[in-house]
C-alpha cells in the first residue's frame, strides 16, 4: 500500500526556509505560499535570511540542509521568507520606522538569494521566491 513518503503519492516540489518564530507559523505557511506550492519541506532557522547573510557558521549548515531538502524531492521552488519584528534584527524597535525595517529585511533576502544561487548544485534550476510576512497576520508584504 502506498504511503505519504512514496513519490507517486505526494509530489513535494517546494522547499521553504523561514524563521522559527511561532507568530508566523500559527497563521500557516500554506497560506503564504499558496496551494500551488503545497506540500512543502520546511526548514526553520532563527532569522533565516539573516543567518545566511551574517553568520558564516550557520550559513554552511543551512546550505547543506537546503541541498539535502531540495535534492530529496527534486524541489523546483524555494521560498525564502522573512518577517517583520524579527528578534534576530532586534525587533521592530531596532528601526526608526517600518520602511527602514522593510529595507533591511529585503536587502538580506536579496543577498541570501545570491548566496543560494551561487552554492554549487543548489541554485541550478531552482526558482527562488522571496517574501516578507507581516508578523501576526496572513499578509505577505512582498513576493
Amino acid at each position: 500500500m502506498p504511503t505519504i513518503h512514496d513519490r507517486a503519492v505526494v509530489a513535494c516540489k517546494t522547499t521553504i526556509l523561514t524563521c522559527v518564530d511561532w507568530r508566523i507559523h500559527r497563521v500557516g505557511l500554506q497560506n503564504f505560499v499558496g496551494q500551488v506550492y503545497w506540500p512543502a519541506d520546511v526548514r526553520t532557522e532563527p532569522g533565516a535570511a539573516h543567518a545566511l547573510v551574517r553568520d558564516v557558521v550557520r550559513r554552511d549548515c543551512l546550505l547543506a540542509d537546503l541541498l539535502m531538502l531540495v535534492g530529496a524531492h527534486s524541489a523546483e521552488t524555494l521560498f525564502l521568507l522573512s518577517h517583520t519584528d524579527c528578534a534576530k534584527y532586534g525587533g521592530r524597535e531596532a528601526f526608526p520606522n517600518a520602511d527602514e525595517e522593510y529595507k533591511a529585511l529585503w536587502t538580506d533576502l536579496i543577498a541570501a538569494k545570491t548566496i543560494i544561487m551561487q552554492y554549487p548544485t543548489l541554485g541550478m534550476n531552482l526558482d527562488v521566491k522571496l517574501g516578507i510576512i507581516r508578523t501576526g497576520t496572513s499578509e505577505v508584504l512582498h513576493f
